[in-house]
C-alpha cells in the first residue's frame, strides 16, 4: 500500500473516503471513537489506572514469492480508532488521559525507488489530525512492538 498524498494534496476538511460516489467520513470521528473508548474503559472497574490500549494495524502481504501484493485491507479495530489506511502501523491510547500516539513504519530511502515517494511525518500528522507533538529518541520511549517505527503524531487527548 502506498503512502498518503503530500501536503499539497491535503483537503481543507480531511475525511476518509473510498473514492467517488462514496460517503466521506470526517477524520474527527476517529478522535471521537478513541475518546468514547477511553470513557468506557475508565468506567470498567477491571481496568487499572495507568492502562493503555495498544493496537496493531494490518500488515501488507505478498502473493507467493512475487512482488505483487494482495489487496490490503486495514485491521478493523485499528481503522475504527485511527482512520489509518497504511499498513504496518501501531497506535497507543492512554486510557487515563485519552492521549493517543500513532507510529508508522520506518522505511529506507530505497523504498521510494520501487513504491514511489511516500509521505513524511508532518504531512501524515496533518492528514490524520492526530496532533503535532513529536518525540526524540523513539527507540528509548516506544513500546517494544513499535521500536522499528517512526513516531507519527501524538494527540493531546480531549
Amino acid at each position: 500500500m502506498g503512502w498518503a498524498p503530500g501536503p499539497q494534496a491535503l483537503p481543507r476538511d480531511p475525511s476518509f473516503s473510498l473514492g467517488n460516489e462514496t460517503l466521506k467520513v470526517p477524520l474527527a470521528l476517529f478522535a471521537l471513537n478513541r475518546q468514547r473508548l477511553c470513557e468506557r474503559l475508565r468506567k470498567n472497574a477491571a481496568v487499572q489506572a495507568g492502562s493503555a490500549v495498544v493496537l496493531q494495524g494490518g500488515e501488507e502481504m505478498q502473493r507467493y514469492c512475487t512482488d505483487t501484493s494482495i489487496i490490503f485491507r486495514q485491521e478493523s479495530f485499528f481503522h475504527w480508532a485511527f482512520g489509518v489506511i497504511e499498513s504496518g502501523c501501531y497506535g497507543v491510547i492512554d486510557v487515563d488521559t485519552g492521549k493517543s500516539t500513532l507510529f508508522v513504519p520506518r522505511l529506507p530511502p530505497s523504498y521510494a525507488t520501487w513504491m514511489g515517494n511516500f509521505c513524511y511525518l508532518v504531512p501524515h500528522r496533518a492528514h490524520y489530525q492526530v496532533g503535532s507533538e513529536s518525540v526524540a529518541g523513539l527507540s528509548d520511549t516506544a513500546p517494544a512492538c513499535c521500536r522499528d517505527s517512526e513516531l507519527f503524531a501524538e494527540d493531546q487527548g480531549p
